[in-house]
């Protein structure tokens, strides 16, 4: 009985002491079964990481490709624009150049009315003289023949008669002749001449596009005349007030107002013009010339 006890005893032991040992086993068992599928799951995670990384770098070639795409399509609409306004500038300059030809065939084709009515009124009085004469008339002149010489009343009734009535047509004045006449005397240094001739042209084609640089020359020829300036203002003056472009005349003629009012001594007058010029005409020579004079007036003293 003590030997059967004593088994018992001891078995009992072994089972107590084995029993620790399985379970320890079973949870590290456990744990790395765990750490095998966090491993994995690490595993995968770093593939779909990987995955994105590389989509994320394909999206941002394409994205760079669009970008290139999108600054070179940017670039050929800014040259095409650029041809476009370019091709438009164009088109302005001579839709201007045609109006003024326009103006100046409409302005010809004036004159050649008036030349063309003028003629038919001299016909027409003409077409009177050479009508043939009424029987009575015919009787009367053949009862006269017998005491007068036939030669010498053909030679002078005739032309007592017709002498009268005929005027000699005559066309008016090419108008762009007229003023290219008229520019002639400025240019060969012939002021008063020049004056005179140009007056004569805005007055009698007011209309014309040379109107407005006619009234400029007079200002010039005026000026180049010589203690003329009072004159050459009121030239001057005219164009600024009278006419609305071109802007090179105008601007020129703003400018050469300053000028002459220097000349007569008004420099606040003068800062005045040319600060004008400044203002209204960018970009053209007057402006620029203005900018020079009126740097010079302001460094000089007032008076």
């Amino acid at each position: 009985m003590r030997y059967l006890a004593a088994t018992v005893i001891a078995s009992v032991a072994v089972i107590s002491l084995t029993a620790p040992a399985a379970a320890q086993n079973r949870a590290e068992t456990q744990l790395l079964l765990e750490l095998r599928s966090l491993q994995e799951q690490v595993q995968k995670m770093q593939l779909t990481v990987n995955q994105l990384t590389e989509k994320l770098k394909a999206a941002e070639s394409r994205m760079d490709a669009q970008s290139n795409d999108t600054r070179r399509g940017f670039a050929d609409q800014k040259v095409l624009i650029d041809s476009i306004s370019s091709g438009l500038r164009t088109l302005n300059e001579r839709e201007n150049e045609s109006a003024v030809r326009v103006a100046q065939f409409s302005q010809e084709m004036k004159a050649i009315r008036e030349g063309l009515t003028s003629q038919q009124t001299s016909l027409g009085e003409i077409a009177d003289l050479l009508r043939p004469l009424s029987a009575a008339a015919f009787a009367s002149a053949a009862a006269t023949s017998t005491t007068t010489d036939p030669a010498a009343g053909a030679g002078t009734g005739t032309a007592a008669q017709a002498s009268p009535g005929v005027t000699k047509p005559a066309l008016p004045p090419n108008p762009t002749a007229y003023y290219g006449s008229a520019f002639g005397y400025y240019h060969g240094g012939q002021w008063e001449s020049a004056v005179t001739a140009l007056t004569a042209a805005i007055q009698k084609f007011p209309e014309h596009p040379e109107a407005v640089r006619a009234q400029f020359f007079i200002g010039e020829s005026y000026f180049q005349w010589g203690k003329h300036y009072e004159e050459a203002l009121a030239a001057y003056t005219a164009v600024v007030t009278n006419y609305k472009g071109p802007d090179d005349v105008v601007s020129d003629a703003l400018y050469k107002q300053g000028v002459t009012y220097e000349q007569l001594g008004k420099k606040d007058n003068a800062i005045r013009s040319y600060q004008q010029v400044i203002k209204l005409y960018k970009g053209t020579s007057a402006e620029i010339l203005a900018t020079t004079a009126l740097r010079r007036l302001i460094k000089q003293p007032t008076a």
